[in-house]
């Protein structure tokens, strides 16, 4: 049996379970996850009625993973990550339900979503990083 110092015994008993997985990362999992039973249900299902249900799932897996690499650029140039997780996974939403309805066929928004997904990543990716010079002067 080894025998801990003190201070590591203090160490172990401080560490809660579960604080390695953030919420963002939680996320990010669960539209990885969509994305693959949207894969494998589109797959296997092709045959059955119900394949473009799954290809919607799995489009929006897509679009979650972009809005979250949206939030995580955004974090690294000093914005806010629920924000811009929330425009790169709402507007793209949007733009292709107004896709759709502006066409009026049964057809899919998923160039359109795509495409606003990936200009929202694109725009947070120009930004300039905030200083903290300028926000402490702005005081």
């Amino acid at each position: 049996m080894v025998v801990l110092k003190t201070e590591e015994k203090q160490n172990i008993q401080n560490k809660k379970p579960g604080n390695g997985i953030t919420l963002e990362s939680r996320i990010l999992l669960l539209f990885l996850g969509l994305l693959i039973i949207g894969v494998i249900g589109y797959f296997t299902l092709h045959n059955i009625g119900i394949h473009t249900v799954f290809a919607h799932i799995g489009g929006l897996g897509i679009i979650g993973l972009l809005g979250g690499l949206t939030g995580i650029i955004a974090m690294k140039k000093g914005c806010g990550y629920w924000m811009a997780f929330l425009l790169g996974l709402i507007l793209p939403v949007l733009a292709g339900v107004i896709a759709v309805l502006l066409t009026q066929t049964f057809s899919c928004g998923g160039s359109p979503s795509l495409g606003v997904a990936l200009l929202i990543v694109i725009i947070y990716s120009l930004i300039k990083r905030r200083s903290i010079n300028k926000q402490i002067k702005s005081v």
